[in-house]
């Protein structure tokens, strides 16, 4: 029943929102919608808007989710909106599953109710974005892989692999999750075989393989190249670093990766060209990680100036804040999501494995962001992974709370019988 009560909370604040605030598609959320609908008119992943180019350029994984959504109710994006929503409710149950296996169930309900109310994810729901398609994704492979060294499951661990690789297919980011899951199993070998660890990663590694692979043969077929999941990481990185360009990857007449027609060769050209830059200046390289990192730990209502009326909440009273009072309130929930995980890991003892490994995947997730120019892109799946720590932080602020609230009574307490 209580679960039942959070997600019908869960699901309902995201239906209001993606029902009365629905977006027209813009930029990379436009670039969704066109590729999905070349694909359901049968002219397969092109680049918008001509459709006469096939491209690589953005990862299939929500495309193909879309496509499946207009094949079924047509070209609406209201239906897509009230999917997501259902996808951010199913986010919500997922982080109760995640933060039981990691933490208590105290914790594992704060967390799931903190995302549950979280500013951020729920205007994602009214998106076509891809976040709201890979963060169930990534949840649901964590908590399996999690589970398996309980269960010794290979089924289970030949599942996550499939739902991992189909996150990666979403945002290639996914795959980070391998090795602190391989780190993960090495803390369990106490109660098993290194043979059955080995079993169990080899198992996720073949559900990888069986969800990348498809695409990787159309890239081959395509491009005569194997990029992995897309053609846009390093074009992404140099972008971030180019001399003659903004870090933010504005782009200009005359790019120098302009001449490449191909997208796989234009993907080779610029690993090369960010790796001469990088060596040239590497302390700019360090200098650029600063206005990403800060861009990726606030919101800062990026998001919000998609909507129909960002306009108007432009005009309301904030401090010189734009975006007025839901940028303040994401802005304050931010604040104490982090107070929240600074206090709770730094308090917390008894760390297992499995949260180290949890921390050590947002680690990665951090530094793949703050070296790349999307960095903002990648706020709410990093959020997601880390909000059972946002639920073990408001508990151990509570504890603390208490504890000095105690003290204050038992010496109001000794002082009244003097």
């Amino acid at each position: 029943m209580a679960v039942f009560r959070l997600v019908c909370i869960a699901l309902a604040l995201r239906l209001l929102w993606a029902w009365y605030s629905p977006a027209k598609p813009t930029s990379d959320f436009g670039c969704y919608d066109h590729l999905a609908w070349s694909m359901v008119q049968g002219k397969g992943y092109q680049f918008p808007p001509q459709f006469s180019a096939p491209t690589a350029f953005w990862p299939p994984g929500y495309p193909l989710f879309l496509a499946i959504v207009y094949k079924v109710a047509g070209h609406s994006y209201r239906v897509a909106y009230l999917l997501n929503a259902v996808l951010g409710a199913l986010s919500c149950y997922l982080i109760l599953l995640l933060g039981r296996q990691l933490l208590s169930d105290k914790i594992a309900w704060l967390g799931a109710y903190a995302l549950a109310f979280y500013p951020n994810h729920i205007v994602l729901s009214g998106l076509l974005a891809s976040e709201n398609l890979f963060c169930p994704l990534l949840l649901a492979a964590l908590v399996l892989i999690w589970s398996w060294p309980l269960k010794r499951a290979n089924r289970e661990a030949l599942i996550a692999g499939l739902l991992l690789g189909c996150a990666a297919l979403t945002r290639l980011v996914g795959l980070v999750v391998l090795l602190p899951a391989m780190w993960a199993w090495k803390n369990s070998l106490g109660a098993g075989s290194f043979r059955q660890a080995a079993r169990g990663g080899g198992f996720v590694v073949l559900g990888c393989m069986i969800s990348l692979v498809p695409w990787v043969l159309r890239n081959e077929i395509v491009f005569g190249e194997f990029p992995i999941v897309s053609t846009s990481s390093w074009f992404n990185l140099y972008e971030g670093v180019r001399e003659n360009g903004a870090w933010w990857g504005v782009r200009q007449q005359g790019h120098p990766l302009a001449i490449y027609r191909n997208e796989a060769e234009r993907e080779r050209v610029a690993h090369s060209l960010w790796w001469q830059a990088v060596q040239r200046d590497p302390f700019r390289l360090a200098r650029l990680c600063w206005p990403k990192a800060r861009i990726l730990f606030k919101l800062d209502g990026g998001y919000l100036s998609h909507f129909h009326f960002a306009e108007t909440w432009r005009q309301v009273p904030s401090v010189g804040l734009q975006e007025g009072f839901l940028y303040i309130l994401t802005t304050l929930c931010t604040g104490l999501w982090w107070i929240g995980i600074a206090t709770g890991f730094l308090l917390s003892r008894n760390r297992s494995g499995a949260e180290m490994a949890l921390v050590a995947v947002s680690l990665c997730i951090i530094a793949v962001h703050c070296l790349s120019l999307t960095s903002d892109r990648y706020r709410v799946p990093l959020e997601v992974l880390w909000t059972p720590y946002y639920g073990l932080g408001l508990n151990r602020l509570s504890l603390l709370w208490q504890e000095v609230h105690g003290r204050r009574r038992r010496r109001s307490h000794v002082e009244l019988k003097r």
